[in-house]
C-alpha cells in the first residue's frame, strides 16, 4: 500500500510540476509582451530626447536675423512723412482761409 501511495503522490507532483511550468510559460508570454512594450516606449523616448536636443541646438546656432533690424529708423521715416503731410494740410488750410 505504501508503494501505491508513493506512486500516486509522485503522479500528483508531476501534474503539479507540469501545471506550474504551464503557468510559468504563460507568465513569460505576458512578460514578453510587457518587455516589448517597454522597449518600444524607451525607443520613442530616446527619439523624442534626441529631437529636442537637435531643436535646441538649431535654435542656439541659428543666426538672429532681427539683430541688425532697427525699428526706430523706419519709425523716424514714417513720422517725418506724417509731419510733412500735416504741414501740407496746414498750408492748404491757410491758403483757403486767405
Amino acid at each position: 500500500m505504501e508503494r501505491e501511495q508513493l506512486i500516486s503522490i509522485l503522479d500528483g507532483l508531476k501534474k503539479l510540476g507540469s501545471t506550474a511550468s504551464k503557468i510559468d510559460r504563460a507568465q513569460e508570454k505576458g512578460r514578453t509582451g510587457l518587455k516589448v512594450l517597454k522597449t518600444v516606449l524607451i525607443i520613442i523616448g530616446v527619439v523624442v530626447v534626441i529631437a529636442a536636443i537637435a531643436y535646441a541646438l538649431y535654435r542656439f546656432f541659428q543666426p538672429d536675423y532681427y539683430e541688425g533690424y532697427d525699428d526706430d529708423v523706419y519709425d523716424d521715416d514714417y513720422e517725418e512723412e506724417e509731419a510733412a503731410e500735416a504741414e501740407d494740410e496746414d498750408t492748404e488750410e491757410d491758403s483757403k482761409a486767405e
